[in-house]
């Protein structure tokens, strides 16, 4: 029984001490290693419209992104104006809707945006398969004013792993490049139940040394 016990509290101890990923929010493109770049340029010249689906390459294989209304692509400093960096090109959409969807999975996403008028939050989110695994709200400036490079930076990060991402706001937006690859640094953290069963396996493999103390005694 002593045995059984120990047994039990040991799987206790290592299940509880297994780390668990939580989403990070990527503030920096320079988190993310192993980078691909996917530059909206591959979907045509200045001003050309972007259907829905639509199709576009990356390092780590094929990807397809669908909006919600409008689309086009932009130059900035020709067509656009606020946000980026001279010679960029971006990606528009008129009713603040972007999804990407990856042949496989990527550990970390990353962008810049930038609203054609106003301010507020875009909203990012990834998810596996069908299901969300995690979002995060990023506040962002607007308007034409040159600000060049302000641009907020919008990502995730998941050790786990997604291979979808929307991009979502209530007003039009515009992004720049992608970067998709590995985080440099992830954080780990614990749950608060697998934290209790930590304390109760330990707990337990005490109780059972003293038993055996107080016997051989």
């Amino acid at each position: 029984m002593a045995r059984s016990s120990l047994r039990l509290a040991a799987v206790a101890v290592v299940f509880a001490t297994t780390p668990l990923v939580a989403q990070t929010q990527v503030t920096d493109r320079a988190e993310i290693v192993e980078a691909s770049t996917v530059d909206w340029a591959q979907l045509g010249e200045d001003f050309t419209l972007v259907p829905t689906p639509f199709n576009f390459s990356t390092d780590l294989g094929e990807a397809t992104g669908t909006h919600a209304g409008f689309a086009s692509v932009f130059t900035v400093g020709v067509t656009w104006m606020g946000g980026f960096t001279p010679g960029e090109t971006v990606l528009f959409d008129d009713v603040g809707m972007l999804t990407f969807s990856f042949a496989s999975n990527i550990a970390a996403f990353a962008t810049q945006a930038w609203f054609s008028v106003g301010s507020g939050d875009v909203r990012i989110e990834a998810f596996r398969g069908a299901s969300s695994i995690g979002f995060f709200e990023v506040f962002t400036l607007g308007g034409i004013a040159e600000n060049n490079g302000q641009a907020s930076v919008v990502g995730i990060s998941d050790l786990g792993g997604f291979d979808q991402v929307r991009l979502s706001a209530a007003s039009p937006f515009g992004i720049n490049q992608l970067t998709l690859g590995e985080l440099a640094s992830a954080t780990v953290v614990p749950e608060p139940a697998s934290l209790a069963l930590l304390a109760t396996g330990l707990a337990g493999m005490a109780a059972l040394g003293r038993r055996r103390r107080t016997r051989q005694g």
